[in-house]
């Protein structure tokens, strides 16, 4: 296994930057550009292994969201857009998987962990 130096904390352990290459999987985005005809791509991700505590994680392009086929753009016109816009008709994405991201959002925005600015301060 190949050692990469990273600047990055490990989020169970907290070392910094002390990672190994541990595989990649492939999968499936939706993205926010229609010029090219395509609005589903398909993307590498790489995997990573902290060597101190041995947890895996993956490296996701900053516009991605975790467990999500989406980007942050995306999630974006799905709360502040109708359902039945014609941009979001345009991606192909079930309606009943439209509701639960913005269910999900509307939850996350009301919890109190977003109201009392715990969210900010747990990201730095």
């Amino acid at each position: 296994m190949r050692s990469i130096s990273l600047s990055l904390h490990c989020p169970v352990c907290g070392v910094v930057g002390l990672f190994i290459l541990y595989g990649h999987y492939t999968r499936f985005v939706i993205i926010d550009d229609l010029s090219s005809g395509e609005c589903k791509i398909q993307i590498h991700v790489q995997r990573i292994q902290c060597t101190q505590c041995k947890s895996t994680h993956a490296l996701l392009p900053t516009n991605f969201v975790p467990y999500t086929q989406f980007t942050y753009l995306f999630i974006y016109y799905i709360v502040t857009l109708d359902e039945n816009d014609d941009l979001i008709t345009s991606f192909e994405v079930a309606l009943q998987t439209i509701r639960k991201v913005k269910a999900r959002v509307i939850e996350f925005w009301d919890s109190s962990s977003f109201q009392t600015g715990e969210i900010s301060s747990r990201m730095t």
